[in-house]
């Protein structure tokens, strides 16, 4: 079977992908964690689109072999794309929870083919394996493996940090955070392409793989853009200047710190009045003087008044929130974190130069 127009682009874009991985891992000026896992995520990706097209249109033997033994590379783009913008903004831990939740569907997919294709050679022969435009397992597992990559993306979404705020200390610039959200919502969108190219073919029954040509095509634009971007513009870590300061924010504990500052923020342990320097020390088996250096040097505030500034935050909300209407000032304040009136009251003042009242009354 001979390959049309468009396999060859998607099959020319997809070598150029690979390409792209190769020269970034081999290079020395683009050595560095965060180039790893982004050229991990061009080669992922387009080895499995030459194996998509390969195996659907040869019909080799030694090509329906691989093809009924599958590997499932597919399901470990996202995950390296999450890697990637983890690295890129100077976080390094990896929780196990997310090791699994980002390695296990891998490993689970790829025992499942792998025991099917173990079946079929060796208990029944005539089983039908199916390809992957076909109603079967492949197509099944393809479509489940669309969810997996919108969970993944949304996630990483949001560990990039927010545009504006003061309490926001990313150690990256803000067209930087720009490029990541753009390159994260794109992946989203052809995601999308990805899981209603999927939907038809599983409704209609029609298996022919022009349908997925929309998914394959925008897949390739993709890895040239952020591949162009990674290998050309400065936008990249490639920059030895730009690398050399993040190491030396590094240093400082600002990755550190970033990380430690998301967690506060998005599981909330402001709104905790107990929470304080000790209990999240532990958390992230650092000493308090460490984390009191971190907040202090980062933050430039005490970890007292870093904590306040996010309840201070909750509570501006909800102070002009009309769901609120009826909480009393303190009430709000305990809400947020604070221990008491007072306490709420001093340091609403300190941050905003007027009391919770006037703000209510000005809002």
């Amino acid at each position: 079977m001979y390959f049309d127009i468009f396999q060859i682009l998607i099959l020319f874009a997809s070598f150029q992908g690979v390409i792209f991985g190769v020269v970034i891992l081999c290079t020395k000026k683009y050595k560095g964690v965060p180039n790893v896992y982004i050229a991990m995520t061009f080669l992922t990706l387009s080895i499995s689109n030459i194996l998509h097209i390969f195996f659907d249109t040869l019909s080799l033997g030694i090509i329906n072999l691989l093809r009924e033994l599958y590997l499932p590379f597919h399901w470990l783009v996202i995950p390296f794309l999450y890697a990637y913008v983890k690295s890129f903004l100077g976080i390094k831990h990896f929780s196990k929870k997310e090791l699994l939740f980002l390695a296990g569907p891998f490993v689970f997919v790829l025992l499942l083919h792998f025991f099917q294709f173990l079946y079929k050679y060796q208990f029944d022969n005539s089983l039908f394996i199916s390809k992957y435009y076909e109603s079967g397992l492949f197509l099944w597992t393809n479509l489940i493996s669309f969810l997996h990559t919108f969970i993944v993306l949304y996630n990483t979404y949001n560990i990039v940090p927010l545009q504006k705020g003061r309490s926001q200390k990313a150690p990256i610039s803000k067209p930087k955070i720009k490029w990541l959200k753009k390159m994260i919502m794109s992946g989203a969108i052809i995601g999308g392409i990805g899981f209603v190219s999927a939907v038809y073919l599983l409704t209609v029954g029609n298996s022919r793989i022009y349908v997925t040509y929309p998914f394959f095509i925008s897949i390739s634009l993709w890895v040239y853009t952020v591949g162009y971007i990674n290998l050309v513009s400065p936008i990249g870590l490639k920059s030895k200047k730009i690398k050399t300061i993040i190491t030396k924010e590094e240093k400082k504990g600002l990755g550190t710190f970033y990380e430690i500052d998301l967690v506060v923020k998005n599981k909330k342990y402001y709104l905790n009045a107990l929470i304080n320097l000790q209990s999240i020390a532990e958390e992230f088996n650092i000493s308090s003087g460490y984390l009191s250096q971190l907040v202090n040097l980062h933050a430039k505030k005490s970890f007292t008044e870093y904590i306040n500034s996010y309840r201070i935050e909750a509570s501006k909300k909800m102070l002009l929130d009309n769901t609120y209407k009826n909480y009393t000032i303190e009430a709000i304040g305990l809400e947020c974190g604070f221990k008491s009136k007072s306490n709420f009251y001093a340091a609403f003042k300190k941050e905003m130069g007027i009391t919770p009242t006037q703000y209510k009354k000005t809002g």
